[in-house]
């Protein structure tokens, strides 16, 4: 409920939301869902809020009616739903997303903000995105019904300090 993450992030002051279907209508296990991209920046404009909306292109765990391009959907979102970033992900929890994707979107919409979703890892971590959402991996035998394992967590920040450590040598 973007609406509502609106609502909940311009009162508590967050910085940011995801919104899992931002233009558009999916077929999902909740039934059908259709963005309402543009009455939650009307309310995002009322509410004067400064929070920024990540939004899922062709989220997980749904399929989009018709016959829709993961870039025609990335081009809707971001130009003419005016997300604030872009969000790919696998095709399921805890699922890779898939590299071609990745610089597919990065060719075509290049000054959009993109953040990878699911399926990250200490060895799959991207370096060519501007940030990942972690959550499968972290739990003990990357099991959801598990705590999260703090040797993971410790592994993962490792990691992700020698890519980022990496890349900036690598554009240097």
């Amino acid at each position: 409920d973007g609406s509502a993450a609106m609502g909940i992030a311009a009162s508590t002051g967050a910085s940011f939301i995801r919104v899992n279907v931002w233009v558009g209508t999916m077929a999902t296990d909740q039934g059908l869902i259709t963005g309402k991209a543009r009455e939650i920046l009307m309310q995002r404009k009322r509410l004067q809020a400064n929070v920024e909306v990540l939004a899922d292109v062709h989220v997980k765990h749904a399929t989009p009616l018709g016959s829709v391009s993961l870039i025609d959907t990335a081009k809707d979102t971001f130009l003419r739903g005016k997300a604030d970033g872009l969000i790919l992900t696998g095709t399921g929890t805890g699922n890779p997303t898939d590299a071609s994707d990745i610089a597919t979107l990065r060719l075509e919409l290049p000054q959009a903000p993109l953040w990878v979703g699911s399926g990250v890892t200490p060895d799959t971590l991207p370096t060519d995105v501007d940030g990942v959402i972690i959550g499968t991996w972290l739990h003990e035998e990357s099991d959801l019904s598990r705590p999260i394992d703090p040797d993971r967590v410790s592994h993962l920040v490792s990691q992700m300090n020698r890519t980022t450590h990496q890349a900036a040598n690598n554009r240097s």
